[in-house]
């Protein structure tokens, strides 16, 4: 299917293309059984999209023998449970509303291990981990397979109104099975994707796959079993072109950004993205997506709702730089970057108003009810990052973002709708090319790590592990002096390499080294009272830089863009910046100061690349409710330092959980990792889940944040 506006950008990516979704908000399908069978053995699996992460979503639901339901509660926890007992509640809290997911859930009451007998997994991860696990009795019936009546998108009882969009639903009676028989790795990467479906259903199996036609057509079975549903609200217009394949900008519900100076007060209303702006004044709110400067030329569409303020605005904000913005008002003036000027005509209630951006040129175009305002040019056209934008001067206001997204055609041929489908191809979609994880014992931690350098083996690269179960140094190794060692949690010269072994838990990462990789290192010699610089070979950009005394002691002194200038902070060590310089890096080179002392030091310098590292910051805002860092990477691994106070460096990863959870200490040799769940890591970024006495995101401090991707955001799923 092309999507109007849309270029067919990843099918080299997905074996299989989703044309389709289908929005669940107050409808819902439901089918009752003619007959029951396979009530202890059978398989759900589908693709969604958590709109909402505070609304309890039911996946499937059945009222009567006994009851059963498997949902999202308000909490962002998976729950199954039946009438009387509630068997699962997951630890993992998925609140990732800007992609998609897959999740299957396999029940087998016949299976010997009781903890086998009710498995779930999203995006090909099992959760082990359950705030309450009870197990069905052996060999006992479910309530899914009865002649009772069973529900998609909403709870047994029609007490809960979902928030999600599906896609692909797939149901297999008489079998328990694993996410490989609806998906598999992508053809570029390791990224979930999926597959089409070619096993048996069972008497009572189903298939439901929208081709973005009507809704008679999506409940309709095309598994060949003839077991139809029927739908109840669910009308054509909740057939959405959004998909796996295609992922639409949504309205963002991750909290305050952290690049912007705008509070976000967004209430979901539906699934539909009727969203509530409220609060103070000059409340606002973004989009899940993110448009890079020089990515192309992009349309999408505003429907005013109610206009309570003439102030009401819509445009586009640089989420790198808030200060810079755009805005067209209800009262026909514009708002550039502070300044309100006379502009073109007035908006009333529920008029569309598309957007025409050019972020090749820095220009755009407003469109009020077809007719076509005049230009407004002069944005950045490099470094930016910008996102659709509305902002009210209003205690409350609403509006639908959701119908002209999903399914206009742009009134120049030229641009494009805002999907994910529609970016630019990343200059690396493989992430493995440059950055590598893995968590696994002592004995196997090098060799799986390994394992995971892809697509071709490394030559050149720097790797790092801690064990986590013990109080041992972090060991920093380097391919071009693999007989020795760092430790980056301490000023020690470099030891001899000591391998990882036991039966410990460990991880690892790695770092590939090159210019096409976005990474340099090298050992240098250095001589107190004069600058020592070393060409980097990585061009022009936004660097960190490591420098490192290795034949004596020395502290590790880092660089970051948004450090205040001439200023280091040191990574073996919990204390904010530093007026003491002993590294530097431009464009050029990396540079050991005058003022460090003489020695042999190891110097590293990280590049940022679009779509794959990133590093940034935010200013901390004290609630548990804290900075959402969009950007256009899914993050593999993030690490966290407060830059103007002291507190610990943390690093958050998805290899030590695929769900987000455990934190460990980066400056020291911490035996434990610590389960505080400060941060999620999500599709598009990073969102900080706590607030005061963190040291992480306590008001008026800044935070470092230095990611490395799993996938870009434009092929991400969600967490």
């Amino acid at each position: 299917m092309i999507i109007p506006g849309a270029v067919a950008s990843g099918r080299s990516f997905y074996p299989y293309a989703i044309d389709a979704g289908v929005k669940f908000d107050a409808d819902y399908i439901s089918r009752t059984p003619g007959a029951a069978s396979d009530q202890d053995v059978w398989t759900f699996s589908c693709w969604i999209k958590y709109v909402d992460p505070s609304v309890a979503s039911h996946l499937l639901s059945v009222d009567g023998s006994g009851d059963f339901d498997f949902y999202f509660n308000t909490s962002g926890k998976l729950v199954v449970e039946d009438g009387t007992t509630t068997f699962r509640v997951s630890t993992p809290v998925f609140r990732d509303s800007a992609a998609w997911m897959h999740i299957v859930l396999a029940v087998d009451t016949t299976d010997g291990t009781a903890n086998d007998r009710i498995k779930i997994w999203v995006n090909n991860k099992q959760i082990t981990a359950f705030d309450t696990l009870n197990n069905p009795t052996v060999s006992s019936n479910t309530a899914v397979n009865s002649t009772s009546v069973h529900y998609i998108g909403r709870d047994r009882l029609g007490a809960t109104s979902c928030e999600h969009y599906a896609a692909q639903i797939n149901f297999v009676a008489g079998s328990a099975l694993t996410p490989s028989s609806f998906g598999q790795d992508s053809l570029q990467s390791d990224v979930w994707v999926a597959k089409n479906y070619s096993g048996g259903y069972g008497t009572l199996g189903y298939s439901l796959d929208s081709d973005g036609s009507t809704a008679a057509q999506f409940v309709t079975d095309q598994s060949g079993n003839g077991n139809n549903w029927t739908a109840s609200d669910l009308g054509d217009s909740d057939i959405i072109l959004d998909s796996p394949q295609n992922n639409y900008a949504l309205w963002s519900i991750n909290g305050t950004a952290a690049q912007a100076n705008e509070t976000e007060y967004v209430t979901v209303n539906s699934a539909a993205r009727n969203v509530t702006w409220g609060g103070s004044a000059d409340s606002g709110g973004w989009m899940t997506l993110g448009l890079p400067s020089g990515s192309g030329k992009y349309s999408f569409i505003f429907n005013s709702g109610s206009i309570p303020t003439t102030d009401h605005a819509l445009g586009i904000l640089n989420l790198y730089a808030s200060s810079e913005y755009v805005t067209y008002r209800a009262d026909g003036k514009k708002d550039v970057n502070g300044t309100v000027s006379t502009y073109g005509a007035s908006y009333g209630s529920n008029d569309d108003i598309e957007i025409l951006f050019d972020t090749n040129a820095g220009s755009l175009h407003c469109i009020n009810v077809g007719s076509t305002q005049p230009a407004i040019s002069g944005l950045s056209t490099a470094g930016a990052f910008w996102s659709p934008y509305s902002v009210v001067n209003a205690s409350i206001d609403s509006w639908n973002g959701s119908t002209g997204i999903h399914n206009h055609t742009p009134n120049d041929s030229a641009y494009s709708i805002v999907t994910h489908g529609n970016l630019p191809e990343p200059s690396i979609i493989e992430s493995r090319t440059v950055f590598a994880s893995a968590a696994d014992t002592g004995t196997n931690i090098v060799s799986t790590l390994e394992a995971d350098m892809q697509p071709t083996t490394w030559t050149n690269y720097i790797t790092l592990y801690k064990d986590r179960d013990a109080a041992t140094s972090w060991k920093m190794r380097f391919s071009d002096d693999s007989s020795n060692m760092l430790a980056i949690d301490s000023n020690a010269a470099k030891g001899a390499w000591s391998a990882p072994s036991g039966s410990n838990n460990w991880v690892g990462y790695g770092w590939q080294v090159g210019t096409a990789y976005g990474c340099f290192t090298d050992e240098v010699s250095h001589t107190n009272g004069a600058d020592t610089d070393t060409a980097h070979s990585l061009g022009s950009g936004d660097f960190v830089a490591i420098g490192k005394l290795t034949n004596t002691t020395g502290d590790w002194y880092v660089t970051h863009p948004t450090l205040t200038t001439n200023y280091n902070i040191i990574l073996n060590s919990s204390a904010a910046e530093t007026t003491t310089q002993y590294v530097s890096v431009d464009d050029t080179n990396v540079t050991i100061k005058s003022a460090a002392p003489t020695g042999t030091y190891r110097v590293i310098v990280f590049k940022e690349i679009d779509s794959i590292s990133r590093f940034k910051e935010f200013a901390g805002n004290n609630s548990a409710d804290g900075p959402y860092m969009m950007t256009n990477l899914s993050p593999n691994l993030a690490f966290f330092k407060q830059r103007t106070a002291a507190a610990a460096w943390r690093i958050y990863d998805v290899s030590r959980n695929p769900f987000n959870g455990a934190m460990l200490s980066l400056n020291t040799s911490t035996a434990v990792e610590s389960s505080e769940n400060f941060v999620d890591i999500v599709s598009n970024g990073v969102k900080v889940r706590v607030g005061s006495g963190s040291g992480m995101n306590d008001t008026g401090h800044s935070t470092l944040v230095f990611m490395w991707a799993t996938a870009p955001s434009k092929y991400a799923n969600a967490r």
